[in-house]
């Protein structure tokens, strides 16, 4: 997750959401950003209690997505798009996903066959960004392999 401008009001229905991600119009709760407006929060006490009670429960789909459900009454029966898209963290300077731009996402769009043009891209795009951006750009760029980082420096403005 980075935060690119100041965040400012921000809306939690009953008082939390979590990072959705959508993949192929489908929606699912995600491991990141879970915000609460108080210590305590009835839906995290619910995942407890179910972290409590499973021998293997998972902290985060057990524990935080579980509870969040069980709180809001949730049943498999419901529409899981739309209960997605009412407990969804949504804020327009916050960019939630950025596991494309680690290690292994740049390895893995170098090492593919059109991967050269996405790379460049997101290195437009991190360079785009403020100082921190410049900062990730020159530490992601060493990531890259020789040909493809010859490529980006010609195009670096």
């Amino acid at each position: 997750m980075i935060i690119t401008e100041k965040l400012g009001g921000i809306y939690i229905p009953d008082g939390i959401a979590v990072h959705v991600e959508r993949i192929d119009g489908r929606a699912s709760m995600e491991n990141g950003i879970i915000a609460v407006d108080r210590n305590n929060h009835p839906a995290l006490l619910a995942g407890l209690e179910i972290m409590h009670t499973k021998f293997d429960a998972d902290p985060y789909s057990d524990g935080v997505c579980n509870g969040i459900r069980k709180h809001f009454n949730y049943s498999l029966n419901e529409d899981y798009n739309s209960f997605c898209d009412f407990i969804e963290f949504k804020h327009d300077n916050i960019i939630m996903n950025t596991s494309q731009f680690t290690q292994s996402s740049w390895l893995g769009m170098c090492s593919s066959g059109n991967g050269n043009n996405h790379a460049i891209e997101y290195i437009k795009y991190w360079h785009k960004l403020s100082s921190f951006g410049e900062k990730i750009f020159d530490a992601q760029f060493s990531l890259l392999q020789p040909t493809l980082k010859s490529q980006c420096c010609s195009e670096r403005t």
